[in-house]
């Protein structure tokens, strides 16, 4: 899926050839690299969310299948 789509459809901002090279949990800022260009640059947030990019876990609960459900 490209970042454009995905901003349209779920409202997130996927970054692509992108790798943090730290965080600052004080700060809440984490310094990026772009590995097509080798730029750096800061980005803040208000809660992080770690993607090693493992297969996500979906309980098999009763009703699961009737909401609006999706995994990232």
């Amino acid at each position: 899926m490209h970042p454009e789509l995905f901003l349209k459809q779920y409202n997130i901002d996927a970054r692509v050839n992108s790798e943090v090279v730290s965080i600052d949990r004080m700060k809440k800022t984490v310094l990026i690299r772009k590995t097509d260009t080798g730029k750096e640059y800061t980005e803040s947030y208000d809660k992080l969310i770690l993607s090693p990019g493992a297969s996500p876990i979906v309980p098999k609960l009763e009703g699961i299948d009737q909401v609006n459900l999706y995994t990232v």
